[in-house]
Formats: structure tokens, C-alpha cells, sequence
């Protein structure tokens, strides 16, 4: 995926006819979005003396922000580059073509997995900003919550759709098992945050 000037260049990239960037990739631009919301909460509640008991953590959980959102930006570079690469395996001729295929497989599937595990962590995250954060801030953590949970999603939905095609089962039953993991914490943690802003809201 080429590096975009504007949104209007990003949405006309993901709506052309190419097959990638697809959903992964967006999947993982959604959790982005998210943890740049989640950076602003942290940005409107530092430096105000009603928070300062919480300021520390807050200074942390920027930090923590900012990393996710670059490390996300970069997976949704690498979730295209994974599926060249199944796309390049397909179009191989010979012995090597299986072996080559089932690794390319197993990549498309580690990637995604990747996306939804920092986007769980994003969560967790969302989940302190809109209950520490400044209040005027709790439907911006919600949003983000809403981005980070959307991307956890479409990455599960991506890390799925390749486990079928792997026949190694070793591989499949242990992503299986850490992604329905993951699925009930997220869920846990969306419900919880969704509750707390709605309280605020209406």
C-alpha cells in the first residue's frame, strides 16, 4: 500500500479494482484511528490540574497509544505484502508450489493476528481513558473504542478466512484458541466501555 497524501487518495486506493489493500489492511487502519482518538483523550487530559493524581498514567498510556498507532499503520502496509505473497505462490509452477503456498497461508493468517492482539491492547487502553479521562472527552475514548473494536474484528474475520486453507492443524487448533480468547476479552472490555459512555451520554 502506497503512502497516501490525503483520505480521499486512501478511500480511492481501498475502492479500486486491486484486491489489496483490503480488509485487513483496513481492519488494521481502523485500530489506527482508534489509537489516535485515544491519544487525543490523553492530550485533553494532561496538563489539567483535576487529573493530576492520574497524570503519570496517562502520560504512559500516550506513550502506549502512539506506539499502537504506528505499530497498526505498519501492519496494514505488511497485511498487503502477506497477500502478494499467496497471490506469488499461486502462480508458482512445480514441487515447491504446495510448501510455498501453505507458508504464504500461515503469513496471511499471523498478520491479522497481530492486528487484533494490539488492538485488544487497544482496548484496554480506551477502556482507562474513558474512565480516568477528562469527561469531556468520553465519546472521543468511545469512538476509539468503537475503531479499536471494529479492527479487532475485521482482523479475526482475516485470520479466519486463511486458517481454512492451512492444512498444518497443529497451527490451526493454537490460532483457534488464542483468537476465541481474545474474542471473549474484547467483547468484555466493548460491553463495559459501551455501558460507561452511554451513562455519560444519555
Amino acid at each position: 500500500m502506497k503512502d497516501c497524501k490525503s483520505y480521499e487518495e486512501l478511500l480511492e486506493e481501498i475502492a479500486s479494482k486491486s484486491p489489496a489493500p483490503g480488509g485487513g489492511s483496513v481492519a488494521a487502519l481502523s485500530g489506527a484511528f482508534g489509537a489516535s482518538l485515544v491519544s487525543m483523550v490523553c492530550n485533553l487530559t494532561i496538563g489539567k490540574k483535576k487529573f493530576k493524581d492520574v497524570e503519570d498514567d496517562f502520560k504512559k498510556v500516550l506513550e502506549e497509544a502512539q506506539a499502537l498507532k504506528n505499530e497498526l499503520l505498519f501492519l496494514s502496509k505488511e497485511d498487503v505484502k502477506a497477500f502478494n505473497e499467496v497471490m506469488a505462490a499461486f502462480k508458482m509452477e512445480g514441487e515447491e508450489k504446495e510448501e510455498e503456498l501453505q507458508t504464504a497461508y500461515q503469513s496471511a493468517a499471523n498478520v491479522p493476528l497481530t492486528t487484533a492482539r494490539r488492538c485488544l491492547k487497544l482496548l484496554e487502553l480506551a477502556d482507562f481513558a474513558s474512565e480516568k479521562g477528562n469527561p469531556n472527552t468520553i465519546t472521543d475514548a468511545g469512538v476509539g473504542a468503537l475503531m479499536a473494536h471494529a479492527g479487532f474484528r475485521g482482523a479475526a474475520f482475516n485470520v479466519r478466512i486463511n486458517l481454512k486453507y492451512i492444512e498444518d492443524k497443529d497451527f490451526v487448533s493454537a490460532i483457534e484458541g488464542e483468537l476465541t480468547v481474545l474474542e471473549n476479552a474484547a467483547a468484555e472490555l466493548m460491553e463495559e466501555i459501551e455501558k460507561r459512555v452511554k451513562s455519560a451520554v444519555f
